[in-house]
């Protein structure tokens, strides 16, 4: 039975979440409704997520109000939750513990042999893909993702045996990572993001070491990608417990070698202290999604997984929601979603698919997410659309965040053509976007939305307008 705190479901009393539609904060509430715990949430308004857990039973409060926690015992929050929140301002006048979502992962995974993930780029790919190896040696794991995994219609699943496998995306935006404990932490990236937290390098650079010596020193393994420099120097410094790394540099410990690209599928062979492996492929595009199959290779190893079963199920693998997700055509061509929102995921992003699809144009359309972000890689965002064939900035999606002066698609715009990326747009709207779109593309071209905000949205909206009229 799984406990919080010390306490089951009998004893722990209602656990009340703030910002319940979120994908991390829905997933946690859903893995504690599933162990019997007691939970309800509120949140601004309906999503996806939040109709999910409806339908599971959990009660939704919409907008925020102080009478929501009257009759909570825990209450647990992100950092998104403003201090001035009503919910978590009763909270405290009541003097209710208040958790955040790091501090119950941190329980979960402490009572299973947790698997954790983080990095600036391809945390919640990786986090599905290890869970779809392991899932498919049938090892009754769970997961904790970022994202939906189209085999499972959500973003969780508690693991089917006590103590058993969990993995689950660990978040480093706000550092609260450091909180969690796994048995085995994988570190994908790391780049110079959510500085607004860290302030500078060198606490990027701790926070990420804590993590990762959080594991026993017995027992734990940390999987690092040594292709980025700053996680080969990490795990240069971890002396004391097992390091294994992965990359495409022929030092890692796993490799590929024979990368080839077929559309949006990669094929590649594997490489284990200088074995080779034959026959790998997984169904996304992009040498950075054979890294991230290459962690999940090393996790499937280091949970006893043969490397035949976990070539099948990497070969299984669905996909995961906003990661390369064909939503549908407009205009003859087809709309792809992707939730590239850093210069170095955009950039990759767009080298993949101009790698699968070489004869057909890519219309790069980019929502720059947060003020802060644009503002701190302005020149990283202005060179990221190099290989595009036409490039549409919409306005910042801004997360909240307040604008700040010249940050904006505008000025973005003005940088990009500075770098000779050639035919940049700017729009306004989804509408100007429509319009635009129509002018731009012909059969076979390839419409790229990338964001981490509503970009998506945008895309559906131009394939049901071409449907219109059709």
């Amino acid at each position: 039975m799984l406990e919080l705190f010390g306490k089951n479901p009998n004893t722990l009393g209602l656990v009340h979440f703030i910002g319940i539609g979120g994908i991390g904060m829905s997933g946690l509430a859903e893995i504690l409704h599933d162990n019997g715990f007691k939970v309800q949430g509120s949140d601004a308004s309906e999503n996806a997520n939040v109709q999910r857990l409806k339908k599971k039973g959990i009660e939704i409060f919409y907008g925020h109000g102080k009478a929501y926690v009257d009759h909570a015992f825990r209450v647990v929050v992100s950092s998104a939750i403003p201090d001035d929140n009503p919910e978590l301002v009763a909270a405290k006048e009541l003097g209710l513990r208040i958790m955040h979502r790091s501090e119950i992962l941190a329980e979960i995974l402490k009572q299973h042999h947790g698997i954790a993930i983080a990095g600036t780029h391809g945390k919640t790919t990786t986090t599905s893909l290890a869970f779809t190896v392991l899932d498919y040696a049938q090892k009754g794991a769970g997961v904790i993702n970022g994202g939906v995994l189209y085999s499972l219609g959500t973003n969780i699943k508690a693991s089917s045996k006590p103590g058993g496998f969990m993995v689950a995306e660990a978040d480093e935006s706000d550092g609260s990572f450091t909180n969690i404990h796994p048995k085995i932490a994988v570190v994908t990236n790391m780049d110079a993001e959510h500085m607004e937290h860290y302030k500078n390098l060198d606490n990027l650079r701790q926070a990420y070491e804590n993590f990762v010596m959080n594991t026993p020193a017995d027992t734990g393994v940390v999987v690092c990608g040594i292709d980025h420099h700053e996680v080969a120097a990490l795990a240069g410094r971890v002396s004391d417990r097992k390091v294994v790394t992965y990359g495409l540099l022929p030092e890692a410990h796993i490799s590929a070698d024979n990368i080839m690209q077929k559309g949006a599928a990669m094929g590649f062979d594997v490489l284990i202290e200088g074995k080779r492996y034959a026959g790998f492929r997984i169904n996304m595009p992009g040498r950075h999604n054979v890294l991230n199959a290459l962690a999940a290779i090393a996790v499937g190893i280091e949970c006893g997984v043969d490397l035949e079963t976990i070539k099948k199920g990497l070969m299984s693998f669905k996909g995961v929601g906003r990661r390369f997700i064909r939503i549908g055509d407009a205009y003859g061509a087809m709309v792809i979603d992707d939730y590239a929102h850093h210069p170095v995921e955009i950039e990759s992003t767009i080298k993949g698919t101009k790698g699968g699809f070489a004869n057909n144009k890519v219309v790069a359309v980019i929502q720059p997410h947060r003020f802060t972000r644009l503002n701190d890689l302005m020149d990283e965002f202005a060179a990221c659309a190099m290989d595009a064939d036409e490039v549409i900035v919409t306005p910042v999606y801004s997360a909240g965040e307040k604008p700040i002066p010249n940050v904006n698609r505008e000025e973005l715009a003005k940088r990009m053509r500075a770098n000779r990326i050639q035919n940049v747009h700017v729009v306004k709207d989804p509408e100007e976007f429509n319009s635009l779109v129509q002018t731009l593309v012909t059969n076979g071209d390839i419409i790229l939305c990338m964001g981490a905000g509503n970009i998506n949205t945008w895309g559906q909206f131009i394939v049901q307008q071409s449907k219109l009229k059709s």
